[in-house]
């Protein structure tokens, strides 16, 4: 059914022309320089206080198997409120 609509618009409208002008055969498109980054590019930087609206601890006492947590180590995460500068 798809294809017999086709052909009919095919017949009654025609097909499609290329527009030669627009082509440029002899068009290189511009080579994209990738510049090289480290590792640290990849991190952002730790807030400094004044930035820093609120603390959250989050202790960790219990394994969720009921067995006390004997080595534990402390992981800082940053959260980045967005802050909206239009009153909205």
């Amino acid at each position: 059914m798809k294809l017999q609509i086709e052909e009919l618009r095919t017949m009654v409208f025609g097909r499609k022309k290329k527009n030669d002008k627009n082509i440029d055969d002899n068009f290189v498109p511009p080579k994209e320089t990738k510049i090289p980054r480290t590792s640290d590019s990849y991190k952002r930087p730790i807030p400094k206080d004044e930035e820093v609206t609120e603390t959250k601890f989050h202790p960790l006492n219990m394994c969720s198997c009921g067995t006390e947590m004997t080595e534990k180590r402390t992981v800082v995460f940053y959260e980045e409120d967005i802050i909206q500068k239009d009153g909205g």
